[in-house]
């Protein structure tokens, strides 16, 4: 059990030095969006529709505040409705987190075709043309998937019953799950036969040239170590090249095979499957043009020792042949044709001028670390004056600085950057015209490049826009985008990574409950803020619930409060209880006739023995301030998420109790608490 918290003082009330504004959404001239600000819970603000920008609303405090509670004591969020909360500092310039919605940011966003990611369950999903997919998940970290566009050269990727597969002796039947879930939309190849090799094999042609292709095969796992399958790629028809993976199904261990040439292979941990994937690099000899994709579902019994006698079956989910390629990229589904997924473009409107400041992102790398790439830049670099993090060759990150004139540099250096890291990156940015890159991988310490020449500024952002993943429109990357945040000044790495609050998006309707059970109960919607985060001074809160049978949704009274967590918990013996202000009447005849009133829950207990230098700088300095009606939010146990509901509500001090002294320089408190409604 947690300490409780008194959710106070309350910042979203009109102060005597600050006086908060609300604003955003759209909100009924009859039930505005000052009514959060009332006391009182039936006066509501009521949204104009359901719609994702209709339900929204931002408090500016007017100053930075340590905030630690965040609630909606009363609301009509439905059981299939969720929420979100974002702290932002004054010192913020610019901010994007995943989940934001890009058409409220004034975002612009563009790709012209279909695209893959995986959900948090692991299972693909297919954006629409135009869709960001702002849901793909990497190692249960949730990112803005952002690609350039790739080719899967490979016909019927999922399918290889299919004629454009040769089958040689394995038998094939598409009756398993494949990677999105769908019954009988994966093949299950079977080599029943240990005297002759089973296989299945495709062939593309390639040009003549010294690129490098990159293969993957999308395997599932299972438990079986009786026979392991092989994998397997050559580009032929001159100097031979290829390469093959003996695959363990169960653990992903792989032994390498069939060796010739410049090849690479790894294996990737892709939740239900192994993604396999295999490069090879041409070697312009005459007539080298073939590349021959093979599978091989049963090809040795000890793993790496080749086996005629092998049997068994291996599913495959899909497979991929991406042309001048040196990684895999996400799933492209082909049948009878090649497939060919576009470009993800994304940038921001800003507005802000050439300061000093500091920019940081964050994204899990799949790709962009092997050179070439942009990571995000302040400013289009096509038109200039602007800043960049890029990608300038294998695992080294830089920076620089064009003032529309001339560009310096900021030191570059390896970070041992790879693919499926979590990087981080901090740009220092001068009024001198100085630029610095430091990088963090995987959470770990901050490395930091040299820091540029100096030269003058230029006259304003280039474009007036913030691109992600790309520095000039041409240098996409691979990547899945978690954060990128500008603050003004020189900010340590550490406040860049606290700089925002960002609750995600919870659903607040508590699990297993009913309308039916929950009836007379307000059901609060609370966000516990830790106290690692900055001090922010723009809130805002989203809510997600386009589906409300209503049409609309009410939010009564906004909680944006500090989180006084005494340092001693309540004592044993409290009591939590419920009253009513009801007036039972008894008739002449007997019967009895009632002015019914609401319930409301209440909690009697003591602090004990609280140091007595805490006691007057918090607890009576809230009674003072509060007295019997100022209000406050009270959480009895913030780790309790299974009855929050029941014990997280607003309230006053019932009565104000006096302060005991039992012990030298020690206080006991007691408080009675009683439900606002």
């Amino acid at each position: 059990m947690s300490n409780c918290i008194f959710a106070w003082p309350m910042y979203g009330d009109p102060g005597y030095l600050f006086s908060p504004v609300l604003s955003g959404g759209s909100w009924l001239t009859a039930n505005p969006l000052t009514n959060l600000q009332d006391r009182r819970l039936a006066r509501v603000a009521r949204s104009s529709s359901t719609a994702n920008n209709d339900t929204l609303f931002s408090i500016d405090l007017q100053t930075d505040r340590q905030v630690g509670v965040v609630a909606l004591p009363k609301h009509t969020i439905s059981q299939a409705g969720r929420a979100r909360v974002v702290g932002l500092p004054s010192s913020m310039l610019f901010d994007y987190e995943v989940g934001d919605n890009l058409a409220q940011k004034g975002a612009t966003f563009t790709r012209a075709s279909t695209a893959t990611y995986v959900d948090a369950n692991g299972i693909l999903q297919t954006a629409a043309s135009g869709v960001a997919r702002d849901g793909h998940y990497v190692n249960g970290v949730r990112g803005l998937l952002l690609e350039k566009s790739r080719t899967n050269s490979i016909l019927q990727s999922r399918d290889q019953t299919n004629a454009s597969w040769t089958p040689g002796t394995a038998t094939t039947a598409r009756t398993a799950v494949g990677l999105d879930g769908t019954a009988n939309s994966a093949t299950v190849c079977t080599d029943s036969s240990a005297t002759v090799i089973g296989i299945l094999s495709q062939g593309v042609t390639v040009p003549v040239d010294s690129n490098t292709h990159t293969i993957s095969f999308w395997v599932a796992k299972d438990s079986v170590t009786s026979r392991f399958p092989l994998l397997y790629a050559q580009i032929g028809g001159g100097t031979v090249v290829s390469r093959g993976v003996h695959l363990n199904t169960q653990t992903g261990a792989t032994v390498a095979t069939n060796i010739a040439g410049t090849t690479t292979s790894r294996v990737v941990d892709a939740g239900l499957w192994w993604v396999v994937e295999l490069t090879l690099t041409n070697n312009s000899t005459v007539g080298n043009t073939g590349l021959s994709v093979q599978i091989y579902p049963a090809r040795s019994t000890v793993i790496g020792t080749d086996n005629v006698a092998a049997v068994g079956s291996v599913t495959i989910g899909h497979v991929q042949v991406e042309l001048a390629s040196l990684f895999y990229s996400s799933p492209i589904f082909t049948t009878t044709t090649t497939v060919t997924r576009s470009d993800d473009a994304l940038s921001f409107p800003i507005s802000f001028a050439e300061q000093a400041l500091t920019a940081y992102g964050k994204w899990t790398d799949l790709g962009s670390q092997l050179g070439g790439a942009g990571s995000f830049s302040i400013g289009d670099f096509n038109v200039r004056p602007g800043i960049i993090v890029y990608h300038s060759s294998s695992t080294a990150v830089s920076s620089a600085f064009h003032n529309g004139t001339a560009q310096v540099n900021g030191g570059t250096f390896s970070s041992g950057i790879v693919y499926g890291d979590s990087v981080e990156a901090r740009l220092l940015f001068t009024l001198s015209g100085t630029v610095q890159r430091g990088s963090a991988r995987n959470g770990g310490a901050e490395t930091l490049g040299v820091a540029s020449a100096g030269q003058a500024l230029g006259s304003g952002w280039g474009g007036s826009k913030v691109l992600v993943n790309d520095y000039d429109t041409s240098h996409k990357g691979f990547a899945s985008f978690q954060s990128i945040r500008i603050m003004t000044g020189v900010q340590s790495l550490a406040t860049m990574r606290a700089a925002v609050y960002d609750s995600g998006w919870v659903t607040p309707w508590p699990s297993g409950a009913t309308l039916e059970t929950l009836t007379g109960l307000n059901v609060a919607a609370v966000f516990i803020v830790p106290a690692s985060f900055n001090p922010a001074r723009i809130w805002t809160v989203q809510i997600d619930d386009t589906t409300n049978p209503t049409g609309f949704v009410d939010v009564a009274r906004l909680v944006i409060a500090g989180g006084y967590q005494p340092s001693v918990n309540l004592s044993i013996g409290a009591k939590a209880g419920i009253e009513t202000d009801t007036v039972r009447i008894v008739t002449d005849g007997g019967a009895s006739i009632f002015q019914t009133k609401p319930i409301r829950r209440n909690d009697v207990f003591t602090i004990d023995k609280l140091a007595q230098s805490e006691t007057f700088a918090t607890i009576r300095k809230m009674q003072r301030l509060l007295g019997i009606s100022g209000q406050f939010f009270f959480v009895f146990d913030p780790a309790d998420t299974t009855l929050m509901f029941e014990r997280a509500y607003l309230c006053v001090l019932k009565q104000l109790d006096p302060i005991d002294h039992p012990v030298f320089q020690l206080r006991t408190i007691p408080f009675s608490l009683v439900e606002e409604l």
